[in-house]
């Protein structure tokens, strides 16, 4: 309430509403109607302060103010909004939300910091663990090379042995075949002295009957178990590239007549496989026997029969004639042949100055051929071939009784089994050999 200095009537002041900051519109209405009634309320203050000179004029005029005034109450109050509620304040709302995001966000990074802690937790056992399986996996692996390392090494070493047990027998067949080639000249000069007394001599072979092969036939088949004896003579080492035997057995005591066992050994730096088609083939051919007279018979696909005559020179000059009668039988084996041989034979000596020495054998003999050294693994490697032979020689007929039949001056009595068998059987022997390997290396020009 504000007093007037004129002495008029005191006038009252309302609070004006403040706008709130928001700019809300029913606050601007509520005010400009305010303002329009304390205009209106200016003019009836100003029209009640007129002099009272004007009389009947002012109270006709007062009592329109107080109409007027009291029309203006009513439509303010009519106008005028109801008190509003004390508003809420945004700052402080933002300021709740600010710090309810606050301790959102404080909440979120502490979960966001656990799960990283359990990630990294995670992440370092699975790396320790993966790291562990890698050292477990390169273990097993080295494990692995290492074994098959030793395997390779064991393998390789096996390798070596047998390339050192190569080299070491083509090493000796080159020094055999090197002194070989230096007799062959004398061999041949001997073997054609040796054709030219059977062309001169005018005995004829004398052919035996069926009936003796088929025994001797017989024998053979009978000795078929002894192939696995055989066949285990190529586990004996072999030292040097051709190895002669012989031996002298008395098996009834010191009178009893004596048999003469021949046994070689050589190697030979062919296949197997060349070596046995060379030797069945030289079979198959009688062993080139004297031509005159003689006869091959191919009982079946593996059984040869013949009768042959061979001329042996000895020594001093001398020739022995050998009457051959014999059955041979091949046999296949792992890796090479096994040909079995029963035999009689007729040996003779001509001296012209003296007369003639024969003497009769019952023959049992095998000949062998297998790879060397042995390969069980059939790696197909480079390899030699050995070749053993053995001839065992009993007496029959009247040299069972230590004697031979002589013709002529008492100095063919002299002459035993020692002078003339073994001799000349030992050349016969070395003869064939060297066929065997001059016939392949014959098929060894050819290819």
């Amino acid at each position: 309430m504000n007093s007037r200095g004129d002495g008029s009537t005191p006038r009252w002041t309302p609070l004006l509403p403040v706008a709130t900051a928001d700019g809300d519109a029913n606050g601007l209405d509520s005010e400009q109607i305010l303002v329009e009634f304390l205009r209106e309320m200016d003019e009836l203050d100003c029209q009640q302060s007129v002099p009272p000179t004007v009389g009947a004029k002012r109270s006709r005029e007062d009592t329109e103010a107080v109409a007027m005034r009291l029309k203006l109450k009513r439509k303010a109050r009519l106008h005028v909004p109801e008190p509003r509620k004390k508003p809420h304040q945004s700052w402080l709302r933002r300021k709740e939300e600010l710090q309810a995001l606050r301790e959102q966000t404080q909440a979120m990074e502490s979960h966001v910091a656990n799960l990283q802690l359990r990630r990294a937790r995670q992440q370092r056992l699975s790396s320790s663990d993966i790291e562990r399986s890698k050292w477990k996996d390169a273990a097993v692996n080295e494990r692995q090379r290492h074994q098959e390392a030793r395997k390779e090494n064991a393998v390789l070493k096996n390798q070596l042995v047998l390339y050192a047990q190569i080299s070491g027998s083509l090493q000796i067949v080159l020094t055999a075949a090197e002194a070989q080639q230096k007799e062959q000249l004398a061999r041949n000069t001997a073997a054609a002295r040796a054709l030219r007394v059977a062309m001169g001599t005018h005995q004829r072979l004398q052919f035996v009957s069926a009936s003796i092969f088929d025994m001797l036939e017989g024998t053979v088949n009978k000795r078929f178990h002894e192939v696995g004896a055989i066949f285990y003579e190529t586990h004996q080492p072999v030292t040097t590239a051709s190895v002669d035997d012989v031996q002298i057995n008395r098996d009834g005591g010191e009178g009893a007549a004596a048999a003469v066992e021949f046994k070689r050994t050589c190697v030979l730096p062919f296949d197997e496989g060349a070596t046995s088609n060379a030797l069945w083939g030289i079979i198959e051919l009688g062993g080139v026997p004297d031509e005159e007279g003689s006869r091959i018979t191919k009982r079946c696909e593996d059984v040869v029969a013949t009768d042959s005559r061979f001329m042996v020179p000895i020594e001093d000059g001398d020739t022995v004639t050998i009457d051959m009668h014999c059955v041979l039988k091949r046999f296949a084996v792992p890796g090479g042949l096994v040909v079995l041989l029963e035999s009689t034979s007729e040996w003779s000596v001509n001296l012209p100055s003296s007369g003639t020495w024969s003497h009769s054998t019952r023959d049992s003999g095998w000949i062998l051929v297998r790879q060397y050294p042995p390969d069980p693994n059939g790696r197909g490697q480079p390899r030699a071939c050995q070749m053993r032979s053995s001839m065992r020689m009993m007496p029959r007929g009247e040299a069972e009784t230590g004697s031979s039949h002589c013709q002529g001056a008492r100095s063919l009595t002299t002459l035993t089994m020692s002078d003339v068998v073994i001799p000349s059987f030992r050349e016969f022997a070395s003869l064939r050999h060297q066929l065997v390997e001059n016939t392949l290396l014959d098929s060894t020009r050819a290819d």
